[in-house]
């Protein structure tokens, strides 16, 4: 594996796209931080592609993530266990925005279920 990080690199999707042919990699993850469109013009029917959570770009891509619903449902049924009886969900708007309000979803649905 070979981690690119696009914010740091200055190279044009296409330019990308030719040094990734040229050092042999046969495929590409992705994992976009915002919804963006930095990969507009990125030569995708050349490489094998899937995205790390829901969707942030384009195109869209096969997805590979968490289950929202479980993971906030595990730790809300842990921290009842523990004796909590009122938390919160603290997370910033973006992050949530990004995959269309999941994380939001999950929570407000685990506190309805958990009293």
């Amino acid at each position: 594996l070979e981690l690119i990080d696009l914010g740091a690199e200055t190279m044009r999707p296409q330019a990308l796209g030719r040094m990734l042919t040229a050092r042999g990699i046969a495929g590409v993850i992705v994992l976009h931080a915002h919804r963006t469109d930095e990969l507009d013009g990125f030569p995708w029917e050349a490489f094998p592609a899937v995205e790390l959570d829901y969707s942030a770009g384009r195109p869209v891509l096969h997805t590979i993530c968490i289950d929202h619903h479980h993971t906030v449902g595990r730790a809300m049924q842990e921290l009842a266990t523990r004796g909590y009886r009122r938390p919160g969900l603290a997370i910033e708007r973006f992050k949530d925005e990004r995959i269309d309000g999941r994380w939001t979803a999950a929570f407000t649905a685990q506190a309805s279920r958990l009293g």
